[in-house]
C-alpha cells in the first residue's frame, strides 16, 4: 500500500461487515498498546478501500457481495518484520512467551481490553533469543465485534486465554506483576484518550455507544483496577 507521504508499505487489510464494532475494537486496542509500550504494529491506518477489492482479496465475504458503496473502512496495519522459526509449534510457543519479559503486561492489557480471544496466537515473533513478541489482532476486544452500550456496562469474568494458555492460575507473584502492571494503564489511558475520541465521532453514530465505552474504558483501564482480580 502507499502511505500519505507515498511511501509503498506491506500491510495488512482487514474489512468489517456493518454492524460489527470489529474496526472500533482494533483501533482501541492498538492505540492502548501503542501507548502502554507494548510491540505492536509500528502504523495503522483507517482507509477507504474499493469495494472490488476487497471482494477480490475476501472472496468468502459473503456481506461485500452486492454492495453499493464504491468505498468501504478497513483497518490496514504495516507488517511486522516477524521470525516465524519453530513458532508454530504449540509448546515451542509457549515456552517462548513464557520468557517474554513483556508477557504480564500483556496479559493485563488484554484482560483491561476484556479481548474474548486473546490467545498466544495473536502474538508474533519478532525476535526469539530473546524473546519478543507483538500483539495483534484486538476486533475482539469489549466482548466481541458486537457490543452494545448495556453490554459494556456488565462486562465481567473474562477466560484470559493468554494467561492460563502460559502463566495458568496466578501465583501472588503472578498476581502481584500483574497489578504492576495495570498499574500503568492510566497514563496509557490519558494519553490515547483526545485521538479515541476523535475516532469515535465518525465510528460510533451513537452518542450512548460513546460515552459507555469512554466511561467503560476509563474504569478498565484505572490504576487499582486489576487488584485482586485473580483472587
Amino acid at each position: 500500500m502507499l502511505d500519505p507521504t507515498g511511501t509503498t508499505f506491506r500491510a495488512y487489510v482487514k474489512a468489517f461487515p456493518p454492524g460489527s464494532r470489529g474496526l472500533v475494537n482494533e483501533l482501541v486496542g492498538w492505540r492502548l498498546h501503542r501507548a502502554r509500550g507494548l510491540p505492536t504494529a509500528p502504523r495503522a491506518f483507517v482507509a477507504l478501500v474499493p469495494v472490488a477489492k476487497l471482494r477480490h482479496y475476501h472472496p468468502d465475504a459473503t456481506w461485500l457481495q452486492g454492495r453499493a458503496e464504491p468505498l468501504w473502512p478497513a483497518w490496514v496495519t504495516e507488517a511486522l518484520p516477524t521470525r516465524h522459526r519453530g513458532y508454530n509449534n504449540d509448546a515451542t510457543r509457549r515456552a517462548q512467551l513464557c520468557q517474554w519479559p513483556d508477557l504480564h503486561a500483556a496479559i493485563a492489557m488484554r484482560e483491561a481490553l476484556h479481548d474474548i480471544d486473546c490467545h498466544g496466537g495473536n502474538y508474533v515473533p519478532l525476535s526469539l533469543e530473546p524473546p519478543q513478541f507483538a500483539a495483534l489482532d484486538f476486533a475482539e476486544s469489549l466482548g466481541g465485534q458486537g457490543w452494545t452500550a448495556q453490554q459494556l456496562e456488565e462486562l465481567d469474568y473474562l477466560h484470559n486465554k493468554l494467561l492460563y494458555d502460559t502463566v495458568g492460575l496466578p501465583s501472588d507473584l503472578d498476581q502481584h506483576k500483574l497489578e504492576a502492571s495495570g498499574a500503568a494503564h492510566w497514563d496509557a489511558w490519558k494519553a490515547a484518550e483526545p485521538e479515541l475520541l476523535y475516532w469515535w465521532q465518525g465510528l460510533l453514530r451513537n452518542p450512548a455507544d460513546r460515552d459507555s465505552l469512554h466511561t467503560t474504558l476509563a474504569r478498565r483501564l484505572a490504576a487499582g483496577w486489576l487488584k485482586g482480580r485473580w483472587k
